[in-house]
């Protein structure tokens, strides 16, 4: 077996290889997302620089792990000599501080990407309370891994604290508490955006998709609770080097998930682009009562012209209508009027002088307004279809 789940070991074989296969994709994810925010949506953000700087702590994290994989992980620890046992616990002492470092961006990318995504005045402010808080948490979490031990070095010398001569903060209190506080924001910020996605004006195979996409950051959660149980078996074991694998797999795991989940909602400008048949697919909302541009227009015409009508339609608007800020598309969904089909990733792409409606709006009013102009779509005028 590669994995206890009794006594924490995981062999060194796993750890490395789920550590750099996660690694790999959460890479790629970060590539994907600043190749569609530079180069398809043009407006990159300062989520983007956190999601840089998680990316960057997560490949720190896994030298760190490797060199730990090398040094002490999965051995028992009478097999280590003194030069071993200190040198893993220097790579444990630096990899406990860049964790925390990653675990901040991470979550301080999701929050500033939320203020991009939704205008809502009181979800906002519980956006700016969650930042204070991972900040909060987050500088407690790093400085404490600094300064753990005084001195220092007494956090790899076992001997110095032995000795006498220093001393150190309870282990298992402090990444107990540690652990329970990023669990629980690691929570908040999954579940925070859905009561607002449940209210959208939208069919429900579009708000089941949007409410997937952004609940996936649930599944950090599920990784922060594993690692939770691995952290509580360490802290209980007699022989910490052998048992320390599962902690150190489930930390890298749950930065990489992180990213990986924070990177999924700004992909959807490249699928559009990629698979133009699987996401720009113009049909009407059947649940919401949707009608087609024709279905009820050109007076005089039969049935089965105004099938026609349609099937030219759809064709030569290629399933959407493009406004002139291309970074949009616009969807026929419900009681004959156009709504916003909305980009999440590009929402705060377009200049602030233009008069916009959006599905967004619908969050604070329960209806579409016409006043609206903090999304960059243009008025529901100017996108109806042609008389005939």
């Amino acid at each position: 077996m590669g994995i206890s789940s009794t006594s924490g070991y995981a062999s060194p074989d796993t750890v490395s290889g789920v550590t750099i296969t996660f690694l790999i994709v959460a890479a790629v994810a970060v590539a994907l997302r600043l190749w569609t925010r530079f180069h398809i949506a043009q407006n990159a953000g300062l989520d983007d620089v956190f999601i840089c700087g998680a990316l960057l702590c997560t490949i720190a994290l896994a030298i760190c792990t490797c060199i730990e994989v090398r040094l002490s992980i999965g051995r028992h620890v009478e097999t280590l000599t003194p030069q071993e046992a200190i040198s893993g616990n220097k790579t444990l002492y630096a990899s406990i501080a860049i964790y925390n470092i990653g675990l901040l961006c991470t979550k301080f990318s999701i929050l500033i990407q939320y203020l991009r995504i939704f205008p809502q005045k009181h979800f906002r402010m519980a956006c700016y309370v969650m930042l204070f808080i991972c900040f909060a948490y987050g500088s407690w979490a790093f400085w404490n891994a600094l300064f753990f031990c005084d001195p220092v070095a007494a956090f790899w010398d076992t001997s110095i604290v032995m000795a006498g001569n220093g001393s150190c903060f309870n282990r298992e209190a402090v990444w107990f508490v540690n652990a329970g506080i990023n669990i629980a924001t690691d929570c908040t910020i999954a579940v925070m955006p859905l009561p607002l996605l449940n209210k959208l004006n939208i069919s429900k195979r579009q708000r089941f998709a949007l409410m997937s996409v952004f609940a996936l950051a649930g599944f950090t959660c599920i990784i922060s609770i594993l690692r939770l149980v691995s952290v509580y078996a360490l802290t209980h074991s007699d022989d910490p080097t052998y048992n320390n694998g599962q902690t150190a797999m489930w930390s890298a795991l749950e930065i990489n998930i992180g990213i990986i989940c924070s990177c999924l909602p700004t992909l959807k400008s490249l699928a559009t682009r990629l698979f133009p048949r699987i996401f720009t697919s113009y049909q009407p909302s059947h649940e919401e009562g949707g009608t087609l541009p024709y279905a009820g227009a050109a007076p005089g015409k039969t049935q089965e012209q105004r099938n026609e009508l349609n099937d030219s339609f759809r064709g030569s608007h290629g399933g959407y209508l493009r406004s002139s800020n291309a970074g949009f598309q616009h969807s026929y969904i419900r009681r004959g009027s156009y709504a916003a089909d909305v980009q999440l990733d590009q929402l705060a792409a377009s200049p602030n002088d233009i008069k916009v409606t959006t599905v967004l709006d619908q969050f604070e009013s329960g209806a579409p307004r016409r006043d609206s102009s903090t999304r960059n779509l243009v008025d529901k005028e100017s996108l109806r279809p042609p008389s005939d």
